[in-house]
């Protein structure tokens, strides 16, 4: 059997168990090592754009009435990229940081409403605080 780390192509020894996928484990470590970038990588990327959106739902959280959607669409919000859902009063929300929104529909317009997270006086679970009216 070959080794799997792009640009080895040699073959496992058999005094490496069944089940090996690296020829050795320098083989292994470098691959790991390439894996691990790949993540951190992505990981930020994640990061970079839940705490753009954070932000964003923190300047609007200042207005008062449910915004339109192409508020949003406009200061480039990432609309597929949340930590978690979860829901209040049959609402589907997007959870944040700081910040969580649903997305309400009237006939043919869209508005986001805005929710304010807070956590518990001993800093675990975060719970609802307030939203817009």
């Amino acid at each position: 059997m070959e080794c799997i780390r792009e640009g080895c192509h040699n073959m496992i020894p058999s005094t490496r168990r069944s089940d090996a996928k690296y020829c050795s484990h320098g083989c292994y470590k470098v691959a790991k090592k390439g894996r691990d970038a790949l993540e951190y990588t992505r990981r930020t990327d994640l990061y970079d754009k839940v705490k753009f959106n954070d932000s964003i739902l923190h300047i609007m959280f200042e207005v008062k009435d449910e915004i339109p959607v192409h508020y949003f669409d406009n200061l480039g919000f990432y609309f597929d990229i949340y930590i978690s859902k979860d829901s209040i009063d049959f609402e589907e929300l997007y959870v944040m940081y700081d910040y969580a929104y649903s997305i309400r529909k009237y006939g043919q317009e869209v508005y986001i409403k805005i929710w304010m997270i807070g956590k518990d006086q001993k800093g675990f679970e975060p719970h609802i605080l307030t939203h817009i009216n």
